[in-house]
């Protein structure tokens, strides 16, 4: 079902000229090799919540887990041309 709604999330993107991006927050995603195939972008920001980026006495990410998603999505979308590296969208050719 996922990847049904994966594939109709990208046909309403493409129609609409938007480009859909799903980003990977836990490691061991099993849709790498379908987004790839539909030319779908994926962002790996994968990581192990291990205790120390969780909240304490919660199973929560904290606010460094959060941090370093952050950094990986913006670094990412910047890599790839989908933001200017100021937080904006870049401008139109």
């Amino acid at each position: 079902m996922t990847r049904q709604l994966l594939g109709e999330m990208n046909d309403v993107s493409q129609r609409h000229g938007a480009v859909l991006v799903v980003v990977s927050l836990v490691p061991g995603t099993h849709y790498a090799k379908y987004l790839a195939t539909r030319g779908i972008r994926m962002i790996d920001c994968a990581r192990d919540l291990t205790p120390s980026l969780k909240v304490t006495g919660e199973g929560h990410p904290n606010g460094e887990m959060h941090a370093f998603w952050s950094r990986c999505i913006g670094d990412a979308l910047v890599r790839e041309h989908l933001l200017d590296g100021r937080g904006s969208e870049p401008a139109a050719h």
